[in-house]
């Protein structure tokens, strides 16, 4: 398991394979490396809700991957950290303006872009870890289904009243329903 067969797989379309490559990965990296680990996870996972049609779980995602990756550019470990970034905003500007449909993220070294790796210090201590909720893929699913019934609808004045009308009407006819059977 490893980053680079992470970075491959976001690159290759496979976002579901490079999460479950680049989880395993996070899990088992040193304490300096896992924000950043978990950023990248938040990438796939975010291009992955995005290909589902699962809006808030892409939002969420992506909210998730820029915070996380934010204190490793320009360039962490040879990855273009920065262009990764610009994919990361480009998609939320996308996601905002109410489309689910999303260039790739661009997964590409420093030496392929001719990025100064100089511009990172090789002493330089890690960002401070981001602490944030976890939670599983159904929750994400289960926050866009709370939203959809916390939206209200509400009626005109007139159409709430006949609807209120109508229903004390049928109450009575139950009412005098029930008291014809009870007698």
């Amino acid at each position: 398991m490893s980053l680079r067969r992470g970075l491959e797989l976001i690159d290759a379309g496979e976002h579901f394979a490079a999460h479950e490559e680049l989880e395993v990965a996070w899990r088992t990296a040193p304490p300096a490396e896992r924000d950043f680990l978990q950023g990248l996870v938040h990438v796939a996972v975010a291009w992955y809700q995005a290909g589902r049609g699962n809006r808030v779980g892409c939002e969420r995602q992506l909210a998730k991957a820029r915070r996380r990756l934010g204190g490793y550019a320009p360039v962490h470990r040879k990855l273009d950290v920065a262009a990764v970034l610009r994919s990361v905003e480009e998609a939320t500007a996308l996601v905002a303006a109410g489309t689910l449909a999303l260039p790739p993220p661009r997964i590409t070294s420093a030496v392929e872009t001719d990025e100064p790796e100089g511009s990172v210090e090789i002493d330089a201590q890690p960002p401070e870890p981001v602490e944030e909720e976890q939670r599983s893929e159904e929750d994400e699913d289960g926050a866009a289904h709370e939203l959809d019934r916390s939206i209200v609808i509400t009626d005109a004045p007139e159409e709430a009243h006949g609807r209120d009308e109508q229903r004390r009407r049928e109450q009575e006819r139950h009412g005098e329903a029930e008291r014809v059977d009870g007698e």
